[in-house]
């Protein structure tokens, strides 16, 4: 939709992790920065940063149908996810994911979780899953389609869902363009 509506607005995406994007985002390297944010982390340069929180993204546990028809039961249990095959993003972000993720449903973390595969992307992850690898705590809005389409199954213990804010981080003295404005608009209606 913004691209039709704004054809002569170019982007760069830069995947990093929160503290990487504050220091872009402070040096006026990148105009604006998404990132996630996670309880009790500090950004660089915060005095200097306009951070809004723009929306709350679930995170779900996922694997394939049939991984999980051979390892998890209909009900699981702490013991039983935490004996099952992870597949994470990197060491510092996705396993500190997997263990939000336990810690918010259980209250408590497995001390090593069988990770079998670390991938630099979440494409790479969600590629890993795809392949019945084992499971990953992945981006709801990331794979909505194929949880729909019966692809993906979700693992969702009975408890209220795992979200993580959104939040855009701007400087803080500098007015955003029509065009940046144009963009927040549009990620806070979608």
């Amino acid at each position: 939709h913004f691209r039709f509506r704004y054809p002569t607005v170019h982007f760069e995406l830069v995947l990093d992790n929160a503290a990487a994007v504050a220091e872009h985002v402070a040096a006026a390297t990148l105009n604006i920065g998404y990132v996630l944010r996670r309880r009790g982390e500090h950004l660089p340069h915060a005095r200097q940063l306009h951070v809004e929180e723009l929306y709350r993204e679930p995170f779900i546990l996922v694997c394939t149908r049939g991984y999980f028809n051979r390892a998890v039961s209909k009900e699981p249990s702490y013991q039983e996810l935490s004996r099952l095959d992870y597949i994470t993003i990197t060491p510092d972000a996705e396993t500190h994911l997997l263990s939000s993720w336990f810690r918010h449903h259980f209250k408590k973390v497995p001390e090593s979780p069988a990770v079998v595969l670390q991938a630099s992307t979440p494409a790479a992850v969600l590629a890993a899953v795809r392949a019945g690898l084992g499971c990953a705590v992945l981006p709801g809005s990331f794979i909505t389609r194929e949880i729909s389409a019966g692809l993906l199954q979700p693992i969702l213990p009975p408890s209220r869902a795992f979200t993580i804010p959104i939040a855009a981080l701007a400087l803080r003295n500098k007015a955003a363009s029509l065009s940046e404005q144009a963009f927040l608009s549009m990620v806070e209606k979608d």
